[in-house]
């Protein structure tokens, strides 16, 4: 299967006063962690939408493999769907289906991945989305049949607008990473807390 993959790391990160992609986990860049397990799940290309500090994180993702690629939003102080947009837009056509995920979710199990691809082969939905304790959460896998609406999109909502379009294939998880969003310093340092990282 032609999988792809969306990383969006081009925001200003205002309410953690830090910029997010660039904070450590377990030693390393959230970033870099995030790229390497949607590596590994098979993304390819896997597409990371930069903007604010983007230098920074190039330097960050030197040496990555060359299924990585780097795509400037020049408009990251707006809206993140713009981010998604472009990322979908250099998707090739060919895909079958492509994860998004945002720069705030770390430390999702590769095992959420492997179950959303697994339950996408069998039913082949529009999308499915993983739920951990009856909430939803990242990262989405989104059919490539989405990729052409997903474009024409006019923005109302954000990505959750524009799938609340089409019922989604709902995948239980035991993974409660999937509904952690890592926005402020104390998020993060409950994030971090028992590991070597601090802010």
């Amino acid at each position: 299967m032609k999988l792809g993959g969306i990383i969006a790391a081009a925001g200003l990160s205002t309410r953690m006063g830090a910029f997010k992609p660039l904070l450590p986990l377990d030693g390393r860049p959230i970033l870099c962690r995030e790229a390497d397990l949607l590596l590994a799940a098979g993304a390819d290309p896997l597409v990371v939408v930069t903007g604010h500090r983007a230098d920074e994180v190039a330097r960050a993702l030197a040496g990555s493999p060359p299924a990585v690629r780097l795509l400037y939003n020049p408009d990251y102080r707006g809206d993140m769907f713009l981010s998604v947009r472009l990322g979908a837009a250099a998707l090739p056509r060919e895909t079958e289906a492509f994860f998004f995920l945002p720069a705030d979710c770390p430390d999702v199990r590769p095992a959420t991945l492997e179950g959303l691809l697994r339950a996408f082969r069998a039913a082949r939905p529009d999308w499915c989305v993983p739920v951990y304790a009856g909430r939803r959460g990242h990262p989405p896998l989104l059919s490539g049949r989405l990729l052409a609406p997903l474009l024409a999109y006019g923005g109302e909502g954000g990505l959750k607008g524009f799938l609340r379009q089409y019922a989604p294939l709902e995948v239980p998880v035991d993974d409660p990473e999937v509904t952690r969003d890592m926005d402020t310093p104390e998020e993060y340092r409950s994030l971090t807390a028992g590991r070597q990282d601090n802010l």
